[in-house]
């Protein structure tokens, strides 16, 4: 018995459809592949520039957006001193989206002609409004304390201090308390601290606010227990004020 050959016919229409198909894939992915970034949106930046972040990721040029790694970008750019943490998203449309997370700039130190960071760094920056200036010298092991202390306290309390001053308690010539700063604020009054107490630094506007605006004087948080004590301007007694809860 013979078997019975069939033949079957190419099915040229549902061949091209297929091969379209593959182009079309094909396309789309050469297409992704060399599409070079079309927009650059970089956010939460206050002290870098966004030329500071597209030079240091390399992106000037703008090269094809899913050739670039997301990760190498992140490791550049968070090389940069000032940069705490980096993040970085892509888009089909071609927009590569970095956000910054920034150290706090926590004071202008004058000897050095640098700012110091809440990571320790020392960094040239342009100007800054709103940042205490340390107008003098201090040890190192001290300064590193300081810095402890001002990282822990709230922004809108340090952008209330003007200056400040290493001053070491000392009397008779023996050292009292060699961690001793003088605060200059904003709104003329004066703050005697030492790093122990400088979390008494957070209650200041409630001291301000229970002594009053019209006195002006010296508040001294350098003691011990919560009593406070303040000293007018001219006045020849000081008065007591409880550290408010």
């Amino acid at each position: 018995m013979t078997k019975k050959v069939v033949k079957r016919k190419l099915n040229v229409k549902a061949l091209l459809v297929m091969l379209l198909t593959i182009y079309l894939i094909g396309m789309i992915i050469y297409y992704l592949f060399t599409m070079p970034i079309k927009r650059i949106i970089i956010n939460g930046n206050n002290l870098l520039t966004d030329n500071d972040i597209i030079t240091t990721a390399s992106l000037t040029d703008y090269p094809p957006i899913f050739r670039t790694s997301s990760n190498e970008i992140k490791k550049k750019i968070e090389q940069l001193d000032i940069v705490k943490e980096a993040t970085v998203s892509k888009s089909i449309k071609g927009t590569l989206t970095i956000t910054i997370e920034e150290e706090i700039v926590l004071f202008y130190n004058k000897p050095t002609e640098k700012y110091y960071l809440s990571n320790m760094q020392q960094v040239e920056i342009t100007s800054l409004t709103g940042v205490p200036t340390l107008i003098n010298y201090t040890p190192s092991n001290i300064l590193e304390n300081l810095i402890k202390k001002m990282k822990l306290t709230n922004k809108d309390i340090l952008s209330s201090v003007s200056e400040i001053k290493y001053s070491p308690d000392i009397k008779n010539e023996v050292m009292i308390d060699e961690n001793r700063f003088i605060l200059s604020m904003n709104d003329g009054n004066t703050v005697h601290i030492n790093i122990a107490n400088f979390d008494k630094l957070e209650q200041y506007k409630k001291l301000f606010a229970v002594i009053g605006e019209e006195k002006k004087g010296t508040f001294y948080l350098d003691g011990i227990g919560t009593n406070i004590l303040f000293k007018e301007y001219g006045a020849e007694g000081e008065d007591k004020v409880e550290l408010p809860e």
